[in-house]
């Protein structure tokens, strides 16, 4: 998500590359496990390895997870609140606030947009919406690994969800230098689209991937597989895209996770009279793994 914007033009190139990747097989598919049985972790699971390996025999060690168990603001997380300068630099018309992201007592997070700005003052004048932005941003951090949420994205236009991860030395080189990796970004315009990203100084990568159904019809497992050679983009534990390392890429170092559901801005365009409101990105678990031989 970060400082970029995304056009639309592009998407019929990704697609015909991403059917290839799927279909045909690629050298992602050499390097991720497909099987995997989604479970709730526990006390007694917390270190446990994960069930699938790939062709090369290493096993996924659980190291970091939510499970969203509880009530009131994820203690994991941190919020990014605020309006951001000219909408985060995307023109984005929401005002983050942290009573926009709630545990709702049932296991899961929930993320709500909202009409109407609780008085507060955005870039272009007056808010129009409130949602939120979280991260573990000081809190959370890890170099290469399984990186999974499993989510419920919302419909309708001018939504604009995420599940991102973004360099932990950004406050220090400043954005693109830090890195970024976009698990999944997702607009109404297109609705099966499933879209990750990797942006770097004078470098970038688009991940696309067409489902067979609407992805706000149900939960999906939203991945990236990330290790020295390279990073892999997973949908439902399926592998659709791959970007191998370069010299001097700054995917090399530790990256912090970050949850939002944003409002307009120039990726899904301005929210229209058939988008309904609250809206909710829904996000049953986070876990993160490291690879164990």
């Amino acid at each position: 998500m970060g400082k970029t914007v995304h056009g639309l033009w592009w998407i019929a190139a990704g697609l015909v590359i991403s059917t290839f990747l799927v279909s045909c097989g690629s050298v992602a598919t050499n390097r991720i496990a497909v099987n995997r049985v989604n479970h709730r972790s526990n006390a007694n699971s917390a270190r446990s390895v994960h069930n699938g390996a790939n062709v090369s025999g290493f096993h996924w060690q659980l190291t970091w997870d939510d499970e969203f168990n509880g009530q009131g603001f994820p203690p994991g997380w941190i919020p990014l609140t605020g309006g951001g300068e000219d909408g985060w630099s995307h023109q984005e018309l929401q005002w983050n606030a942290a009573g926009n992201a709630r545990l709702d007592g049932t296991g899961q997070l929930v993320i709500a947009a909202n009409r109407g700005g609780d008085g507060q003052v955005c870039w272009n004048g007056p808010c129009q919406y409130t949602s939120a932005r979280i991260q573990t941003q000081g809190k959370f951090s890890q170099t290469y690994g399984l990186f999974e949420a499993r989510i419920k994205l919302p419909a309708g236009y001018g939504l604009w969800p995420a599940f991102w991860l973004e360099g932990a030395n950004i406050d220090k080189v400043g954005w693109p230098r830090c890195g970024e990796i976009d698990v999944i970004e997702f607009s109404d315009h297109r609705q099966r689209l499933v879209a990750g990203y990797a942006h770097a100084a004078g470098h970038s990568h688009n991940a696309y991937y067409e489902a067979n159904e609407p992805l706000t019809a149900g939960y999906h497992v939203y991945g990236i597989e990330w290790t020295p050679s390279g990073i892999t983009w997973l949908f439902d534990g399926r592998p659709y895209s791959y970007m191998k390392s370069y010299p001097g890429w700054p995917f090399d170092h530790p990256f912090f996770l970050i949850l939002d559901l944003a409002v307009g801005g120039a990726f899904p365009g301005a929210p229209d009279s058939s988008t309904h409101f609250p809206s909710k990105m829904v996000v049953d678990w986070v876990r993160v793994y490291r690879k164990v031989t």
